[in-house]
């Protein structure tokens, strides 16, 4: 066993525990501790993660997370029974040996989305004091298990693991206070303390000024060009909407054409609602000739990736270079795909806080989303659009809306609202270690830093 113990020095340290797979990969739960692991640099808090891939976090101080196997003869009848679910038993129970072994007074030790891992170290005496749980997206939410089939007893044993440490847990952070009363009303003692936001790609203005320009190369050759204006220079890339072109000679005003990038970005699974704008997008498509949607993203197992699949595959030529299904993109080439776009979509059936949609308004992204989680607190604050989840009509009214300009005018709204969150977070996030560090020693720690 790696042992991580040090001595107590009376100040504050945090430990990440990522339970994400091996890939490289790890969506919006990493994406989160990068962010944390900085804000807790910036505020001069030592910080380490436990990861099974600690190369997914280049500069920090990660350890891998091993296994801790049962006895022998339970061991083989574990692994019989159901190997997956016994690793996820073996991987707890290292952690809470390891913990446990290199434990200091001020350590805070933060289980991030699978709380299945925090099983043993909430059982601990001396560590459950000072275990931070944060609740993203419990599993148990997205693979329900329903019926009494005795085959399903090793995912209901699963569920009910996650439940017990949410219940057992006491100290809870959640990223929307909306997510939690919609989905888990029966947990309390929670706080809300927002993920931590990506910093902008540029000011305010440079972020309305790109997004307003107009990018008359990047038209594909295949789309339908629309007629001139009466009298208008044939290499200008000013023309008339079809709607626009009058009967009479009359030259009406100019109006820009600008082409309409929609970027879904994330697993392509029933969760996230991508069927449903997709054919939302289909409809669209007659009316707003330059508008394209691009997936970028795995496909999960099952039979609604492929349906996904099957319906974009249907697609006649010409709009098959409209509707692209590309492969999912690392983190670091990001930024480089958002340029290629103009607006984010989040059609997620439910959402806690979608860190994919907080990545594209620093990014200068116009991003529209379904109703629900933490999208709706930042669309209302920013006055971004929204769309009821699962319902292709409103999807197909905010995306028509947003091709007639409706909510361009949020992308300054936008940035000014992750300019604030990134003020007001990290006292939050420390805040909250704090209180975790000091309900260990009586009357909390002097020595614990209240970083700026």
């Amino acid at each position: 066993m790696t042992s991580s113990r040090k001595e107590s020095s009376g100040r504050l340290e945090i430990v990440f525990i990522d339970s994400e797979p091996p890939d490289v990969g790890g969506g919006g739960i990493r994406t989160y501790m990068r962010l944390a692991l900085q804000a807790c640099r910036d505020a001069g808090v030592a910080a380490m993660v436990y990861s099974h891939n600690p190369l997914a976090y280049p500069g920090e101080r990660s350890l891998p997370i091993g296994r801790k196997p049962l006895p022998a003869p339970l061991r083989g009848l574990a692994y019989r029974i159901c190997y997956r679910e016994n690793i996820h038993w073996e991987h707890a129970r290292w952690l809470g040996a390891e913990l446990a072994a290199g434990d200091a007074p001020c350590r805070v030790y933060e289980f991030c989305d699978y709380q299945g891992y925090a099983f043993f170290a909430l059982r601990n005496p001396i560590l459950k004091a000072r275990v931070l749980v944060r609740v993203h997206t419990p599993h148990f939410l997205i693979a329900p298990v329903t019926g009494k089939n005795p085959a399903q007893w090793p995912a209901r044993l699963a569920a009910w693991r996650e439940k017990d440490c949410l219940i057992r847990a006491r100290h809870l952070t959640v990223p929307s206070a909306e997510f939690v009363r919609g989905k888990l009303p029966w947990l309390g003692n929670w706080t809300y303390v927002p993920n931590p936001v990506p910093p902008l790609s540029a000011d305010p203005a440079s972020l309305l000024a790109k997004t307003q320009a107009s990018l008359p190369d990047s038209v594909p050759v295949s789309f339908p060009d629309f007629p001139p204006l009466p009298g208008a220079d044939p290499g200008s890339d000013w023309v008339a909407a079809p709607d626009k072109i009058p009967e009479s000679a009359e030259r009406p005003p100019a109006v820009r054409i600008m082409p309409d990038r929609f970027l879904y970005l994330g697993r392509v699974e029933e969760r996230k609602g991508i069927l449903v704008a997709i054919r939302a997008f289909l409809r669209l498509a007659p009316e707003m000739p330059y508008a394209s949607l691009t997936l970028v993203g795995a496909a999960a197992p099952g039979p609604y990736a492929e349906q996904v699949r099957a319906l974009v595959d249907s697609q006649p030529p010409l709009m098959r270079l409209r509707l692209v299904w590309e492969p999912p993109c690392p983190a670091e080439a990001r930024p480089a795909l958002f340029r290629r776009f103009t607006c984010l979509i989040v059609p997620s059936l439910w959402e806690n806080s979608p860190y994919t949609y907080f990545e594209g308004m620093a990014s200068g992204l116009h991003c529209i989303g379904s109703d629900c989680g933490e999208m709706r607190a930042a669309a209302q604050a920013t006055g971004g659009l929204l769309a009821r989840p699962g319902d292709e009509e409103d999807w197909l009214r905010i995306m028509r809306a947003h091709c007639l300009g409706a909510g361009r005018d949020a992308l300054a709204a936008q940035a000014s609202f992750l300019s604030g969150r990134r003020k007001e977070i990290p006292g939050l996030m420390f805040s909250a270690y704090r209180r975790a560090a000091g309900a260990a020693e009586a009357g909390g720690d002097r020595t614990i830093p209240s970083p700026a």
